[in-house]
């Protein structure tokens, strides 16, 4: 961080309980997942609940699920847009905020109660040999 200047802007929290991850989030402006290899996204979710949007990889995987692009976050395809877009973001708080209210209101339809149904209609469908598409 202080080779690259950025101590005074950027924290490392590191593994921290509930209770502070949230705290963290609601004073956070954007949430970067650089991963290149993600599941569906909670990550994506619980900062979406805080009104603060998304940077992750198209490629990842399981983003594009939790990331409306353009809408709710921003999915990037290489390192140079991933950096591109968080400059972007960092300097254009309307842009910012307008995908963090979207990212908020979305974030909205996911509950653990509609996870599990999800998971039971998929078990459900497994048990009867039934092909259960667009549940999980």
């Amino acid at each position: 961080m202080h080779r690259l200047d950025i101590a005074d802007a950027v924290t490392f929290h590191g593994h921290v309980d509930d209770v502070t991850k949230h705290h963290v989030l609601q004073s956070s402006w954007v949430h970067l997942l650089p991963s290149r290899k993600e599941g569906w996204g909670l990550a994506v979710i619980e900062a979406a609940q805080h009104g603060v949007p998304t940077i992750g990889y198209r490629s990842s995987g399981g983003l594009a699920d939790s990331i409306v692009d353009g809408v709710t976050g921003i999915l990037v395809d290489d390192r140079a847009e991933l950096v591109a877009w968080l400059e972007q973001l960092l300097s254009d708080s309307v842009l910012r905020d307008q995908l963090g209210a979207k990212a908020q209101a979305r974030s909205g339809e996911f509950s653990w109660r509609q996870s599990a149904e999800a998971l039971r209609s998929v078990l459900e469908a497994v048990q009867a040999s039934r092909f259960v598409s667009g549940v999980v």
